[in-house]
């Protein structure tokens, strides 16, 4: 198979991939199970969740950190023209504020372990 047909079949995998969650339109997993399958994107998360609890103008606190990092936090995943992610105690916090991060398709595919996204088509 030449370099040119494993990149076309690659591109199309993608473009269903990115299909098929599109139509799915959002899910929600804990911040435990953001960690074990898209962990780069757990660790920018957390990073933010850290700085807004170390900033005394804002609501976040230290107890927040902790909720995140023993997988208390509900993170939603938005799958639209880009990714988007937000965290909360629970899917009202969540609604209430702005997205914490965003992925283009082709990171949020790349990062995403493989596993996790066979698991989400099914």
């Amino acid at each position: 198979m030449s370099a040119m047909t494993r990149k076309l079949i690659a591109d199309w995998v993608e473009e269903e991939l990115q299909r098929i969650l599109q139509d799915l339109g959002v899910i929600y997993i804990s911040s435990a199970e953001l960690e074990r399958v898209l962990p780069d994107v757990y660790d920018d998360l957390l990073e933010k969740l850290e700085a807004w609890a170390a900033d005394p103008s804002n609501t976040a606190s230290d107890e927040d950190v902790e909720a995140f990092k023993a997988g208390e936090y509900q993170v939603e995943i938005l799958f639209g023209d880009k990714v988007s992610y937000t965290a909360g105690r629970d899917r009202q916090e969540i609604a209430n504020q702005p997205a914490w991060g965003y992925d283009v398709w082709g990171d949020f595919l790349e990062a995403a372990t493989k596993d996790w996204l066979l698991k989400l088509i099914k």
